[in-house]
């Protein structure tokens, strides 16, 4: 993405922790707080019969809808886009954002259990945090469970901007096996 976009671009090292799905919404301080998410849906291809775990599930990366708006405007500093275009680049950014970072994620975990991942097209959803839960339990068959809260900072050149990457397995009790 930093070759492509001509920039400095890093990660952070990862902060990770196991939450219940139900606390989404507090992760960025409240049910009420304006997020923007990129979703993409996961799921195992060419599964062995004898494997108990499922390997389908939910991916959203999320960003503060302030830090969101950072990011693309340093993204998109100096490149002139008519005003009733800005919604749709905006929204394309963030889609290509979750698919460069989505499926580097998910294509980690497939190479480390070696089993094929495939993941769907993004979503972009700019919301409050339990639409965006509410979004995800639409999405699932169970609507309890856990989730995989990765916690990180990207570096867009000097500008340093928190976003989590929260995986939720569609059968998280698979992986207690």
């Amino acid at each position: 993405l930093s070759n492509m976009l001509g920039i400095s671009l890093r990660v952070s090292e990862p902060e990770l922790s196991a939450l219940d799905v139900s606390q989404i919404p507090l992760i960025f301080g409240g049910s009420q707080k304006i997020l923007t998410g990129i979703y993409l849906g996961f799921h195992a291809d060419n599964v062995p019969q004898d494997n108990p775990i499922s390997y389908n599930g939910h991916l959203l990366l999320t960003f503060k809808i302030d830090s969101a708006y950072e990011m693309i405007s340093i993204l998109t500093e100096g490149l002139a886009v008519p005003l009733d275009e800005l919604a749709k680049i905006t929204d394309s950014i963030f889609s290509e954002i979750g698919n460069v970072f989505g499926a580097s994620f998910i294509s980690a975990l497939s190479n480390s259990v070696g089993i094929r991942i495939l993941v769907t097209v993004p979503s972009v959803i700019n919301y409050r945090s339990n639409a965006i839960l509410e979004f995800l339990h639409s999405k699932k068959k169970e609507k309890d469970g856990c989730a995989l809260l990765i916690k990180t900072h990207l570096f867009v050149e000097d500008n340093s901007i928190e976003g989590a990457f929260i995986l939720i397995p569609e059968d998280y009790r698979s992986l207690l096996l």
